[in-house]
């Protein structure tokens, strides 16, 4: 059986502890979907604009699109990973600025936290993080790969006594990951 030891460091002096969102990968990538969507607009535009359709133009069409689709996608992955955590000890602030999205959640209204990995590829490359669950149900993911200052928060959410609900590994359910603490999904 695997065991997982959480090594925190000592952080209790601190009053807030606070992540901030790595925009070194962040940016890039919004300059990528943001490329492709225009792209994807442009061809968009000038596909409406003939007057006579032919296979061609139908073909253009579909790809652009596609594009746009595609460009949709990255940024709804941009978006879940851009997120940042501010814990004190009156409780948990999460930011995503990139789905204009900011909660603040008090002690009596987290259900616990949870540490594991996120792959990126086929297991190619991976990032541990940190899953924060609420009793309403809701989740927020702290990657350190996008986060700069990111030891620190496991630190603090010992030190203000947020329940850790343990390990849990990373796997998919569909399209979407499967959290092992989710009270809505249904088992596997």
């Amino acid at each position: 059986m695997l065991t997982y030891e959480l090594d925190v460091g000592n952080y209790s002096n601190c009053i807030m502890v606070k992540t901030s969102i790595n925009y070194f990968l962040i940016v890039p990538g919004l300059l990528i979907v943001l490329a492709i969507g225009l792209f994807a607009i442009s061809m968009i535009v000038t596909g409406i604009s003939f007057t006579t359709w032919h296979d061609d133009n139908i073909a253009y069409s579909f790809l652009s699109i596609f594009l746009l689709g595609i460009s949709g996608v990255f940024y709804n992955s941009l978006s879940n990973n851009a997120i940042s955590f501010q814990v004190s000890e009156n409780g948990i602030h999460v930011n995503q600025p990139l789905k204009f999205l900011r909660a603040s959640y008090n002690l009596e209204e987290i259900k616990g936290y949870s540490t594991s990995e996120v792959y990126f590829g086929t297991y190619f490359w991976k990032s541990n993080s940190v899953i924060i669950y609420t009793n309403s149900g809701l989740k927020h993911e702290l990657i350190k790969a996008y986060n700069l200052n990111f030891k620190p928060i496991q630190a603090k959410l010992v030190d203000i006594k947020v329940n850790y609900l343990g390990h849990e590994p990373f796997a998919f359910k569909g399209f979407k990951r499967a959290y092992t603490y989710d009270d809505k999904q249904s088992p596997t």
